[in-house]
């Protein structure tokens, strides 16, 4: 119950007076929570403590890890799990392989993500779009709509909604508007898929990191639906890209008014202000903070090397 609710913190204290009954089912629970939490290092402080107590991980346990290795960075600690599962000889479903293919693309090692791709006995829908969002993170736009070509091809396999998002932001990462415009149409005429919120808010990425910033508002204004954080925080960040300080005063408004607690909308708004060496106005961002009691979150590096 603690784990579903986020409350992980209360879930290791219960966890932890439960010396006699722990088994691998909590274990993985606890792992998985921490992990969809974005709290990597404690789920593998919890592995390290389950090898301790000689409880054998299964693959719910593996695949949480992954999803782990795949916030942290950490390829090391990704192979680590890969030939932890090799040498106990685990047999590896679909949910595993392409845990594995998300994590080797977030960290940058797109080849292993192939070559695990490639093994697969059976892919389905979600393996296919990791895949393609393995190529697309790491600006391999060509390799990630050839890899969409040969779904296409596979009669079995039908593109979903997580698919456009993957091409979508493979596009955006390569500043490719016009590729990106004729994905973000072909969803719905030839696939029937209505947009959402992820779809606009890579729309609105692509357009503003192409410097298209009046476009991007524009998309926004008419987007049939109301426009979510995700589109208008898109927008704040192409601003302090292109270094546009009244329209990233006016997107900040409308992000705060909806997520009035989100620091990160002050700390890109007072980066913007230092950009263009609006110093009072830093100080009066900081101040805001200083007031509502906010602090500027540690920053972290995405890719552990080595």
């Amino acid at each position: 119950m603690y784990v579903k609710c986020g409350l992980l913190d209360n879930a290791r204290k219960l966890f932890e007076r439960s010396v006699d009954d722990r088994n691998v089912v909590m274990w993985t629970t606890l792992i998985s929570g921490f992990a969809k939490c974005e709290r990597g290092i404690e789920a593998f402080d919890l592995f390290r403590g389950m090898m301790r107590e000689s409880i054998l991980p299964n693959q719910c346990t593996l695949a949480a890890l992954l999803v782990s290795c795949s916030s942290l960075g950490s390829p090391r600690q990704g192979r680590s799990v890969h030939g932890y599962m090799i040498r106990r000889e685990i047999e590896m479903d679909a949910v595993n392989f392409t845990s594995f293919i998300d994590m080797y693309g977030r960290c940058g090692n797109v080849e292993m993500a192939r070559k695990v791709f490639d093994i697969m006995p059976e892919r389905n829908v979600i393996s296919w779009s990791s895949m393609i969002n393995a190529f697309g993170m790491n600006g391999l736009l060509e390799e990630a709509l050839d890899c969409f070509d040969r779904m296409k091809s596979q009669s079995l396999v039908v593109p979903n909604s997580v698919t456009f998002v993957s091409l979508l932001s493979a596009c955006s990462h390569s500043g490719n508007v016009r590729e990106g415009r004729k994905q973000f149409e072909s969803m719905t005429r030839d696939y029937g898929i209505a947009p959402e919120e992820e779809h606009y808010a890579c729309m609105v990425d692509l357009l503003g990191r192409a410097g298209e910033i009046r476009e991007a508002k524009s998309f926004i204004d008419n987007m049939p639906v109301k426009p979510m954080a995700s589109a208008w925080g898109a927008l704040l960040n192409a601003c302090r890209i292109h270094k546009e300080v009244e329209l990233a005063e006016e997107v900040a408004e409308k992000v705060l008014s909806m997520e009035p607690g989100e620091t990160g909308v002050y700390v890109l708004l007072s980066n913007i202000y230092a950009d263009a060496g609006m110093w009072e106005m830093v100080n009066c961002v900081r101040q805001k903070m200083g007031i509502k009691g906010y602090r500027k979150p540690v920053g972290l590096s995405a890719t552990q090397v080595g």
